[in-house]
Formats: structure tokens, sequence, C-alpha cells
């Protein structure tokens, strides 16, 4: 199957009913500026590109929030426990991106939203939420790239400082592994 725009793959989401249940469990937290991005929705493209039956299992859910307030992560351990409350079997990751800055060695990120914009690679670079029961999507980069399985930096990493955090986590991830159609630029 091949996702052609940002509608379909709201209702190739909407008509998860694993991910809509991931999606309303984080809800129910309501916490600042919250998201679930990474591979919880790059994987989901990429089984669909590749058409697989078998959804490939979460490494972990990232569910992200902004709150200049409290930076602590036992604050962020607090919130795994109350999802795991919710639902124990999913590999849930909850992290602030108003202290992530300090572990990316990077400028403070303003929101959300602006720190997946600072991800690695494009396709790992989206994130989505729940507003109204609705999917809302945030995804700056080429959504006909995504959808082709296209991998590349994202702007913050193509460049000669940060290309090799970039290169790494190709090398870890392997995900060419995974789904083979990928076209992965190096």
């Amino acid at each position: 199957m091949i996702i052609k725009s940002k509608e379909e793959l709201i209702n190739i989401i909407e008509s998860d009913k694993d991910m809509m249940g991931i999606l309303k469990t984080v809800s129910l937290l309501d916490l600042p500026d919250w998201w679930i991005s990474a591979g919880f929705i790059r994987n989901k493209i990429w089984d669909v590109l590749h058409d697989y039956n078998i959804k490939t299992e979460y490494n972990d859910v990232d569910v992200i929030y902004y709150d200049v307030s409290d930076i602590q992560e036992n604050t962020e351990k607090m919130y795994e426990k109350e999802l795991n409350k919710f639902n124990s079997e999913i590999p849930w990751s909850v992290k602030n991106q108003a202290r992530m800055h300090l572990r990316n060695e990077t400028d403070p990120y303003n929101s959300s939203v602006d720190a997946v914009n600072q991800y690695p690679e494009c396709p790992t670079a989206i994130c989505i939420k729940l507003v109204n029961n609705k999917v809302v999507i945030h995804y700056d980069y080429d959504f006909e790239e995504l959808f082709d399985g296209v991998v590349r930096p994202t702007p913050y990493f193509d460049n000669k400082e940060k290309i090799d955090i970039y290169l790494t986590r190709l090398g870890e991830k392997d995900w060419i592994s995974k789904w083979p159609k990928l076209e992965i630029f190096k």
C-alpha cells in the first residue's frame, strides 16, 4: 500500500485500534504540549509501505511534553508509572523536552515541536497527538519522501559537526534489515 497524503496517514492511524488506544491513554495525563513522537509513527508508515500484516513491535513509545516549571527526571518517571497503570504492556518512555537540550548538548528547545524538528533523521522527526479526539500530525519535512521510505538527516544534523551522530544512529538502528524498501542517504 502506498500512503499518498497526510489525511490518508491520519485515517490509517485513526483506524488502528492499538495506536488510538495508546493516544487516548497518553491524553489522560493532560501533559503540557504533549505528543507521541518518533518510531511510533515512523514504523507504522514503514510497515504500510512494506505491506506488513503484522505490526512491528514497539521498542518504546516516546511520549514527549514541554514543561519548564519542572525539569526533574523523576517527574518523567512518575508519568511512566502512571501510564503503566493504564497499560503495562507498552514500553513507555516519557521525556520533558524542556530539559532534553541538556542531555543532547544543544540550545534549549522552545517547545516539543522544536525538539522534534531537531531529531537526527527526517522520518523520526514526526509526532502526533489527539485534539478533540482527532489525530493531529506535526511533520516539517517532505511528506512524499516520508511516504516513500526516504531516510535523510534533518537540516540540524546535515552538517559536518553533527552528521556523525546521524550516521552512527543509522548503523545502530539497522532499519534496512527490517524495512528493505527504505532509501537511506549516508
